[in-house]
């Protein structure tokens, strides 16, 4: 891949490695970085260098070339900032944040930034870490020895010059695998954590995120109300959200704004106005619903509907 290349030419590549994703660089028209790619039986794996840019899988995308895998991103060089299911934060270089490719999305990454990524069939993770939805888009979830193992591994066998055999690329995936069930595994039993009381909160936490999601366009929705109808604490509530990276105001909107995008994007007809689909998602003040939008997808309600039509 060139060293510098059109937006247009990386977002093809990136959809070769990777799903389909856009790219919004610092500068308009060209990227600057590189990717190496190798397939390892059932794995992905790709080391990719660049300068700053935003990567958006957005949930129109996913939906329409139904990739799903779990993505392990391990920062070599510079931070990286992610943002999925309502929790965001940035990753030290020696940590791990787990994507999953069919929900939305953003990675971002500043000048000089360098990562390992392993790209996991879904089923084929679950089969090893049953609860490793629990662990999409979570800091910490990783033994950072056994991480630093992981993405060197992955690392070298991708700065081989020789081609690795079907038969060995496959043993090969199968010991990434292993270490990247293990490396999760371990780090749940840290003395700090009781795996047991985290799993029943990530119940909770699912059951609450089901209704809510029910529940968009109720303008009453607010922490209070769904603690009475779950009849646990406002406390706990919280407890929740923030247990998950996130607040309850912070996710509500996230969850509000995806969904106000799904429905202007799926109605090229304009069947339904602007205003109803702020209303029936939730938001009451149009002018309110227009800034949350613009500022979450870098362009206006109007703009997505003309790009749509």
């Amino acid at each position: 891949m060139p060293a510098e290349s059109t937006v247009d030419v990386w977002r093809e590549y990136m959809a070769e490695v990777y799903y389909s994703v856009d790219v919004k660089p610092r500068l308009d028209d060209f990227v600057s970085g590189e990717m190496i790619e190798l397939p390892l039986g059932r794995l992905g794996l790709s080391n990719f260098r660049a300068n700053q840019q935003r990567v958006f899988r957005y949930a129109e995308a996913a939906k329409s070339d139904s990739a799903d895998n779990f993505v392990f991103l391990f920062p070599i060089r510079e931070k990286l900032y992610f943002d999925q299911r309502g929790r965001a934060g940035f990753i030290d270089p020696g940590n791990v944040v787990i994507l999953r490719s069919s929900e939305f999305y953003e990675a971002a990454c500043p000048d000089g930034f360098e990562n390992v990524t392993i790209k996991v069939p879904a089923p084929l993770m679950r089969s090893r870490v049953p609860a490793i939805d629990d662990l999409c888009a979570q800091f910490d979830v990783a033994n950072p020895v056994l991480g630093a193992i992981v993405s060197d591994m992955a690392l070298k066998l991708m700065r081989s010059e020789s081609e690795w055999p079907s038969g060995i690329a496959s043993q090969l995936s199968e010991n990434i695998l292993d270490l990247l069930g293990l490396m999760l595994d371990s780090a749940e039993h840290k003395g700090h954590r009781d795996f047991d009381d985290r799993s029943l909160m990530a119940a909770m936490f699912k059951r609450i995120c089901g209704y809510l999601r029910e529940n968009l366009g109720d303008h009453e929705l607010s922490p209070v109300a769904v603690a009475l109808n779950h009849r646990i604490s406002l406390r706990y509530l919280h407890k929740l959200f923030e247990r998950n990276g996130t607040t309850f105001g912070r996710w509500l909107m996230e969850v509000r704004l995806q969904e106000a995008r799904r429905r202007i994007l799926s109605d090229p007809q304009h069947a339904m106005t602007l205003q109803w689909i702020a209303f029936s998602c939730g938001f009451t003040s149009q002018s309110h619903f227009s800034t949350q939008y613009r500022a979450r997808f870098n362009e206006t309600p109007r703009e997505t509907r003309l790009s749509s039509s």
